[in-house]
């Protein structure tokens, strides 16, 4: 399984989305952790997932897979639509491992 996640249009602290912390990370190391939380007033609710893996960041150089990653994503985020993801790379992180917890009902 891939997860990607595009460097958006959205005001960053750089011009280059090259220059973004997180993508020079991926360029000198290139494995990534996505970290997910199910959070809750309710402590038998809570939960969190971290998927980590061989990262890379895909140029639109790279053709088909940059193209069909940008139409999924527009076709999942409407909000896609306004950005200019056909200039810009995306990051793609190939799922390998798996970690996750979640709080038991209380008292059990």
């Amino acid at each position: 399984m891939s997860l990607w996640t595009p460097l958006d249009a959205k005001p960053k602290a750089v011009s280059d989305p090259r220059a973004l912390a997180r993508v020079r990370d991926i360029l000198e190391r290139p494995v990534a952790s996505l970290l997910v939380d199910r959070w809750s007033e309710t402590w038998s609710e809570l939960a969190w997932l971290r998927l980590t893996g061989p990262a890379e960041l895909v140029e639109p150089a790279a053709g088909a897979p940059h193209a069909v990653a940008v139409a999924l994503l527009r076709a999942r985020y409407p909000q896609y639509l306004a950005h200019p993801l056909e200039s810009a790379p995306i990051i793609r992180i190939a799922v390998a491992t798996w970690t996750g917890w979640e709080a038991g009902p209380a008292g059990g």
